[in-house]
Order: structure tokens, then sequence, then C-alpha cells
């Protein structure tokens, strides 16, 4: 079954490029207006790729999940269908005991 893409993934989508551009303007001003090498200007990258990398880890969180809801559900019906064989197996054990029992006790007739 392939995966669909929910509404959440959609809009962090949108706000992952908004929040990106939007950042990328913001410390292309503060270069602009404080030169290379200033706290501010330190300071505004390294907050900017935080907030990026929390959105990118939002996306992997949210894969994740639906990953794990696919397997959670394949998971069940496997279970399922074990369950259902080793109902079968145990009426096969069962037969197969009690055809024992009646060569046990052919066997045993004859040989008296």
């Amino acid at each position: 079954m392939p995966r669909t893409i929910s509404f959440f993934e959609c809009v962090l989508l949108g706000m992952g490029l908004i929040v990106g551009i939007i950042g990328f303007f913001f410390i292309k001003g503060q270069l602009d207006q404080d030169g290379l090498m200033s706290w501010n200007f330190i300071l505004a990258v390294f907050v900017w790729l935080l907030l990026l990398l929390s959105f990118v880890l939002a996306a992997l969180l949210e894969d994740v999940k639906q990953e794990l809801k696919i397997l959670l559900q394949d998971h069940a019906e496997e279970i399922k269908l074990l369950r259902a064989e080793t109902g079968f197996m145990k009426e096969i054990a069962h037969e197969q005991l009690e055809e024992v029992k009646m060569l046990k006790e052919a066997f045993n007739s004859k040989k008296r």
C-alpha cells in the first residue's frame, strides 16, 4: 500500500519553505548591516539553522509515525493468520495423536 502525504506534512513543507526564505533574507540583511564576523550574524545563522533542523526532524518523525502505523497494521494481519494456522496445526496434531493411538491398539491386539 503506497503511503500518502498527510495534511500535516503539507503544512510542514510550506512552513519550512517560508521560514527558509524569510530567514535567508533576514540573515542577508544582517550580513549587509554588520559585516561577516559579527556576533549578531553568527547568532542569526545558528538560530536559523536550528529552526530548519527542527522542521526536518518534525518531518522525519511524521514519516516514522506513518511507517510504524503501516507496520502495526501488517503485524496485526500476520498475527491473525498465525492464530488461524496454529489452530489448524492443533487439529492436525490431535488427529495424528488419535491415529497413533489406534495404530498402537491395533498393534497390541495383533501381538496378543
